[in-house]
């Protein structure tokens, strides 16, 4: 969901510039500048503890991060000899975009997504142990780790257990992010 908000946010910053620019890194600033696990807590608590809640919560703290993201490579790309050779054949704008900026933003977007997955997958979990997240009947880490806390003097692995698989698997997506970011591009080849 982050990066079906914040992509094309960024595609449209980046390539437009002037005040429409100015005007979405404004909203983007204000989105960025409260802490993620913070924003998270106050959209969850005014929607409500459910799935579809905690995906649109997810998808609307991390978007901002992907949009400035696809903004910056928006920049470089736009200015490169290639799609300056489309706009001299009378390319339209749009087609430029999905042509020639789009697949050349999509290397970093990927790895922004795995990063962003990771992010979602510890937020959810800690809203979860908080109370905030997937309703109990559902399975969850959070909710895992939580209700082992009460056992453990008795059994620690009630919440050892899940709290190691959320790392891992956090963890997990970071290391597939970095090694996303390091692939070569279409024009890098």
């Amino acid at each position: 969901m982050a990066v079906l908000i914040g992509a094309p946010i960024g595609l449209i910053a980046g390539f437009f510039r002037g005040w429409i620019d100015f005007f979405l890194v404004q909203i983007i600033d204000i989105f960025i500048a409260l802490p993620g696990l913070v924003l998270a807590l106050i959209i969850t608590a005014m929607l409500g503890p459910s799935v579809v809640n905690l995906a649109v919560t997810l998808g609307v703290v991390t978007a901002p991060t992907v949009a400035r993201l696809v903004r910056g490579q928006v920049f470089v790309v736009r200015e490169m000899v290639f799609v300056e050779a489309a706009r001299a054949t009378g390319a339209s704008s749009f087609w430029i975009i999905r042509h020639h900026i789009m697949p050349n933003t999509m290397r970093v977007v990927w790895a922004q997504f795995a990063i962003n997955v990771a992010f979602a997958i510890f937020t959810s979990a800690s809203l979860s142990f908080l109370g905030l997240g997937v309703p109990p009947p559902a399975p969850d880490w959070g909710g895992m780790v939580r209700d082992g806390s009460m056992f453990l003097p008795i059994l620690p692995l009630l919440s050892l257990g899940p709290g190691a698989a959320v790392a891992l698997t956090v963890f997990t997506f970071y290391l597939v992010g970095s090694s996303m970011n390091e692939t070569p591009s279409r024009n890098d080849r």
